[in-house]
């Protein structure tokens, strides 16, 4: 598959090739251990025989925007930014302690772990079998026991934020709901709507990826104080792009976030990432 062949390894990785990658992301609180690839996992998958499930799915392995997302909200005021400020603030980011998060396309769930031990409560999604299996056991690998914070099923999440799971396939209004109910139980306002909602490289191919389905979901969960982050690299898929950035820039109100903002002191990083395309939005009923 093409958007396999663009897997991009995060800098910070070490064990390149192992099913089991270590992740020093700057800023957080200590190593993240990623399983990519679950095994038994990907037998099962086989035996079924579905084409939309691969032994090495997208949603099997880490890539490049997640740990980018991270960097954007360490250095620039998403919610300054969607107002139609300057970004920067005080230069402190994005506050997301105590803050209830929404990811999805998780994947094997980095960003979620990261965000979850800088003190934010997340909810990391995936519509893939093989992508919640990943979620979960990174769960247990990274976030530490503690009686203070447990997630529904009783799994311990540590002493930082809470990490829960759930299934979401774009566009299905059964697991939609199911996370308005675990994100009301997590909100410390109790409300159904997350403060902050994460994308990253979630376009793949057009036979695997429904741009629309997934703007649907994002706006149905999105709330009137929600701000949300997109961080995808080129597809190279023309046609599924333009769709996609042309319904979302329909459906929501956008922002785009300049990529001095996300290397404010790195040319060749900007030059790098050239095909890089990061994306604050807002509901339009706000």
């Amino acid at each position: 598959m093409q958007a396999l062949r663009r897997l991009r390894r995060f800098p910070g990785v070490v064990n390149m090739g192992s099913p089991v990658r270590e992740f020093q992301l700057p800023g957080v609180p200590g190593p993240a251990i990623v399983i990519e690839q679950d095994p038994q996992a990907a037998i099962d998958i086989q035996k079924r025989n579905n084409p939309q499930e691969l032994k090495y799915h997208p949603a099997s392995c880490v890539w490049k925007p997640g740990p980018l997302i991270l960097r954007v909200l360490q250095h620039v005021d998403v919610n300054d930014l969607a107002a139609g400020q300057d970004g920067r603030g005080a230069g402190n980011g994005t506050a997301v302690v105590g803050k209830t998060v929404l990811e999805l396309g998780s994947g094997p769930g980095l960003l979620g772990v990261a965000l979850a031990r800088l003190g934010a409560d997340v909810l990391a999604t995936d519509g893939a079998e093989l992508a919640l299996s990943l979620l979960k056991r990174n769960r247990k690998a990274n976030l530490h026991p503690s009686s203070a914070s447990k997630s529904t099923d009783g799994t311990p999440t540590g002493s930082w934020g809470r990490f829960e799971v759930n299934r979401l396939q774009w566009g299905c209004q059964t697991d939609i709901d199911a996370c308005r109910k675990l994100i009301r139980n997590m909100n410390r306002k109790h409300l159904e709507t997350p403060d902050l909602v994460c994308l990253s490289e979630v376009l793949y191919e057009s036979n695997i990826c429904d741009g629309k389905a997934l703007v649907n979901s994002v706006a149905a969960l999105l709330g009137p104080n929600s701000t949300g982050i997109l961080c995808q690299y080129s597809c190279g898929d023309a046609d599924l792009e333009g769709e996609f950035y042309d319904y979302l820039r329909a459906s929501m109100h956008c922002i785009d976030v300049p990529l001095d903002l996300v290397w404010p002191t790195s040319p060749v990083q900007r030059a790098l990432n050239f095909n890089l395309r990061t994306i604050v939005f807002q509901a339009r009923t706000r």
